[in-house]
């Protein structure tokens, strides 16, 4: 199996407080992303209110479900908004789940027991963060289409939004 580009732009930014992580074809992705900023800048403008994450993700949804049959994509939508934080997935075919964290990708199948046995609600933010950084080493450590390096973003309620590679702690 041929991997274009393991350092790759995975994660894209939709709005200020809006990010999609992409997985699959990244043709398919980068323009479902593309399209859905364009789409939500037009309706930021018209209704001089911030877009809301479920906004996205339905946007997102519906151009993906209408197009199951052409598109190699699955993604995964976080943000916070005027109601708090949210993460949706979108998984290959189109449909669409809130979830309180979301995997995806070609290595996700390889720590789905992991992050589903050591997730907790009560994560401070260092804890989250060291978790997530956790499972993104093992599935790169296990696949060899994934990482390249782990991609960051983190999106506070309250202050700015950071965005940080790291190479994994795992050797």
């Amino acid at each position: 199996q041929y991997v274009a580009n393991r350092v790759s732009k995975k994660i894209s930014k939709i709005t200020d407080t809006i990010f999609i992580c992409r997985s699959g074809s990244a043709a398919d992705t980068q323009a479902l992303a593309d399209l859905v900023k364009r789409y939500l800048q037009d309706h930021m403008l018209e209704t001089n209110e911030p877009a809301r994450v479920k906004t996205a993700a339905r946007l997102l949804q519906l151009v993906a479900y209408n197009n199951r049959g052409y598109l190699s994509a699955g993604m995964i939508i976080g943000g916070v908004d005027d109601l708090g934080p949210h993460v949706f997935v979108i998984p290959l075919g189109g449909s669409l789940y809130e979830q309180p964290y979301a995997l995806g990708g070609s290595g996700s199948s390889y720590v789905l027991g992991m992050a589903r046995a050591t997730h907790q609600e009560t994560f401070t933010h260092e804890q989250c963060e060291q978790w997530l950084i956790t499972l993104v080493s093992r599935a790169m450590e296990s696949d060899g289409s994934s990482g390249g390096v782990i991609r960051l973003v983190t999106i506070p309620t309250d202050g700015p939004v950071t965005a940080r590679y790291l190479e994994s702690p795992i050797e």
